[in-house]
């Protein structure tokens, strides 16, 4: 469980008292709580023991140099062992970054986008094929655009729907896996430090003081006030505070900023010399767990590119197929205009687009067969209502028939020369559609060019006939 930071400075400041009462020591100086406080807050996260034995620690250290014990507490808080990891506190999850990532890259159901665009430009028949090209070609320009800036954002370069994934902002002291080494560390300083001040105070040697792995049992600052094997050390002590009180108090506040100092000068150079851009780890701080860490940080950022970015960037391959079909398919042969000279050669003309240029079989006795008279000027007289349209319709199934079954068909067409052409252009774009239909299927880009070429001929025939076209 994490300990906040006035968690910290209230144990800290009770630990100073505490430590206060049992040595005679008063902490009377405001710029020591200051520096405690600031101090409380790179402390947060660790245990809260070790926090108060490393303040008194350097209070030892600092009774120490005033004793002649040498200057071990400017080196102090700069060592290794008194520097945390660092890892991201905060920092968005999976989730939310999948979120804002697919709501920006304009994720439907199933896709990126593409299903949505190709749905608009097939239902869309006005649209020629160039202007399908264009459509995807906006389509893949718009959504390159959204990749480039979602790339920004998982690099940490910007946020993205008030999200920001720049690890930078989010870097926090880490002592957990700092403990172990932090509490031999203090042990260690703690014993030299006693040792020190015996030599120079005279201190008669005590029993031999070994550190161990656990902090019940190691050398403690706490220690020195509460163990009867220190007694003499401990009055000896009191006489140096009863001397030289406010100069002790004087080395303490610079000794706790030295250390905060140290801990953010590694903070800047973690977030200084990591790339996340890259994923390059950089660091040379002091050997820490951080890089593992870190590892995770990479990790996390290669799966959130690969679960959004990777698929959006499918859905532009998928378009740029889609233009390689359009610009690649086969245009459909032009209907022949009909002759110009009579009826029978417009006829003839009609049934060269039925049979598709193959001539009918002549072995078919016509007379036996009844033919059909379609004169639009009779038809023209004749209530449209749905009984005529289902009469013209049969007649145009059986023409239609003829077509697809390669026969000859007696039929007799009446009416100005541009009323033919038109019924020709309409029936032959009717038989051009079907055929596509059965050949590539109703959503293929040619079936769907033949029925807009079918739509544009019917639209022809109703506005020349004024008749319907029996067939939608």
């Amino acid at each position: 469980m994490n300990i906040t930071s006035e968690q910290i400075s209230h144990a800290l400041d009770e630990t100073l008292k505490e430590y206060a009462k049992a040595s005679s020591m008063r902490a009377t100086s405001s710029d020591i709580e200051k520096a405690q406080k600031r101090h409380a807050a790179t402390f947060s996260g660790l245990n809260k023991e070790l926090a108060q034995e490393f303040v008194g620690m350097v209070r030892l250290a600092a009774i120490g140099k005033l004793a002649g014990a040498g200057g071990r507490l400017k080196d102090i808080p700069k060592r290794d062992e008194y520097i945390p990891d660092f890892s991201l506190e905060g920092y968005p999850s999976m989730d939310d970054a999948v979120a804002v990532l697919d709501k920006h890259l304009g994720k439907a159901e199933t896709d990126y986008g593409f299903t949505a665009k190709k749905a608009e430009i097939d239902q869309n028949r006005d649209l020629e094929t160039e202007q399908k090209i264009d459509a995807y070609n906006q389509f893949i320009d718009d959504l390159r655009g959204k990749i480039d800036i979602a790339k920004r954002f998982i690099a940490g370069k910007g946020p993205l729907e008030g999200v920001d994934l720049d690890f930078k902002k989010y870097v926090s002291n880490y002592w957990e896996t700092r403990e172990e080494n932090f509490k031999n560390k203090l042990a260690g300083d703690t014993e030299e430090l006693i040792e020190l001040l015996r030599f120079e105070l005279e201190e008669p040697a005590g029993r031999p003081l070994t550190p161990t792995p656990q902090l019940a049992e190691a050398v403690m600052p706490s220690a020195i006030g509460k163990d009867r094997k220190y007694a003499d050390l401990y009055k000896k002590i009191l006489n140096i505070l009863n001397k030289k009180r406010s100069e002790i108090d004087k080395e303490i506040n610079p000794a706790l900023t030295k250390h905060v100092e140290a801990v953010e000068f590694y903070k800047e150079k973690y977030k200084n010399e990591n790339k996340q851009h890259t994923g390059h780890w950089g660091y040379d701080g002091p050997e820490t767990s951080s890089e593992k860490m870190w590892k995770k940080l990479v990790e996390f950022l290669k799966k959130l590119k690969a679960s959004t970015i990777e698929p959006a960037k499918e859905d532009i391959i998928l378009a740029m197929e889609q233009i390689d079909t359009l610009e690649n398919q086969p245009e459909p042969a032009a209907p022949e205009p009909p002759g110009e000279d009579s009826h029978a050669e417009l006829m003839r003309s009609v049934r060269d687009q039925f049979s598709g240029g193959v001539p009918f079989q002549e072995n078919l006795n016509e007379d036996k067969l009844n033919k059909i008279v379609i004169d639009f000027n009779e038809l023209r007289k004749q209530e449209l209502n749905e009984s005529f349209l289902a009469m013209f319709g049969g007649w145009v199934e059986h023409i239609l028939g003829a077509m697809f079954g390669n026969y000859s068909l007696p039929v007799n067409i009446r009416g100005s020369k541009r009323e033919v052409e038109s019924f020709a252009s309409a029936l032959g774009q009717e038989k051009r559609y079907l055929e596509a239909a059965k050949r590539y299927g109703l959503d293929h880009p040619t079936t769907y060019k033949s029925r807009s070429s079918l739509d544009t001929a019917v639209k022809g025939f109703e506005k020349d006939t004024g008749l319907k076209w029996p067939f939608k």
